[in-house]
């Protein structure tokens, strides 16, 4: 037997091998992939369930978001003590944002995603005259990048809608 023929053989086997082993590995990580987008996903939206149920069960909070949505509330009008749940709860709401747009910039979660988890029921307290006029206070801390993402998704620009 020819020992260039075997030689030429084994090379190819052998480069058959590697293909399929980068194959495999390129299935094995597109699966990470899905799977940590996955918990992601899970994870952000865990948190704003979390959110929404923590002022479903608040009969104060609740009440202070029903005047923010329903009654138009601004900062101004708000007592002390309506000025801190608010304001908490909204602090909480918008980091859950920065999250989320944070995994949206590293490529973890797709903008369809982020545009699904943050949809229309988080868009009714975030373009609430509040929301506008506590923003200018409230952007301070967070990323400038993000301080900005976030002013032109709920239109706030830094002014008092009223």
């Amino acid at each position: 037997m020819n020992w260039d023929a075997i030689s030429s053989i084994a090379e190819v086997i052998a480069a058959i091998g590697v293909i399929l082993s980068l194959l495999y590995v390129g299935r094995e990580l597109r699966q990470s992939n899905l799977m940590a987008r996955s918990a992601t996903r899970q994870e952000i939206n865990a948190a704003v369930n979390n959110w929404s149920m923590g002022i479903a069960t608040s009969p104060t909070l609740s009440d202070d978001f029903a005047k923010v949505q329903i009654d138009g509330l601004i900062r101004d009008d708000a007592s002390d003590a309506q000025k801190m749940r608010i304001g908490y709860a909204l602090f909480a709401m918008i980091n859950q944002q920065l999250y989320a747009y944070q995994q949206w910039k590293e490529g973890i979660i797709s903008e369809n995603e982020l545009n699904e988890i943050f949809g229309p029921g988080s868009a009714n307290i975030l373009t609430t005259a509040y929301l506008h006029s506590v923003w200018p206070i409230i952007r301070l801390s967070f990323p400038s990048e993000f301080a900005e993402w976030f002013s032109e998704r709920y239109q706030l620009n830094d002014e008092t809608k009223e």
